[in-house]
């Protein structure tokens, strides 16, 4: 059922399924049901006005966290090399081992690309973590790259003094 979300037709019986049969809508209240059929997880509706099938499906696929986070791996690109593919000519008359040669040429080049991605990711969230932890998760706290907040604040005068080149031609 996971992919009805991707088939118009599925998405528009679920809909139906849910709508006001006489204004031809779906109401917030009734979204959260037709989400679970869908196996979206539940938002909460953001309107109180009923929603049509646009709406519904602009909902419905509203990428959650992880779906923006795997949207940044460009699968369509790494794909279309794996088949050494730059136009359409000839993608038609794959054969069978051609295709399922390709898949596993796409598959090793997936599988590298997520080891590294989730690697610095997990790198990211720590150094995130660190940063909540050493400030107390204040955004204006932490050390910046120039220094801490404090020393942004003293200017650059301070830090490299009145007679430096730099304050010289910037006239500090």
């Amino acid at each position: 059922m996971m992919l009805a979300l991707y088939d118009d037709d599925e998405v528009a019986k679920v809909f139906d399924a849910h709508k006001d049969a006489e204004a031809g809508t779906l109401k917030p209240e009734h979204l959260p049901a037709a989400l679970k059929e869908l196996q979206v997880t539940c938002q909460d509706p953001s309107s109180t006005d009923p929603l049509t099938l646009d709406d519904f499906k602009r909902i419905a696929r509203q990428p959650n966290e992880a779906e923006q986070w795997f949207q940044m791996v460009p699968l369509a690109g790494m794909m279309a090399r794996a088949f050494g593919k730059k136009d359409l000519n000839g993608l038609e008359e794959l054969s069978d081992d051609q295709m399922t040669s390709g898949l596993q040429v796409f598959y090793r080049g997936v599988e590298a690309t997520m080891e590294r991605k989730l690697v610095k990711l997990k790198d990211q969230k720590a150094k995130l973590d660190d940063l909540k932890v050493t400030d107390g998760g204040s955004k204006f706290g932490g050390v910046l790259e120039g220094g801490n907040v404090d020393d942004f604040h003293s200017g650059l005068s301070d830090r490299l003094g009145k007679d430096s080149i730099f304050c010289t031609v910037c006239e500090c």
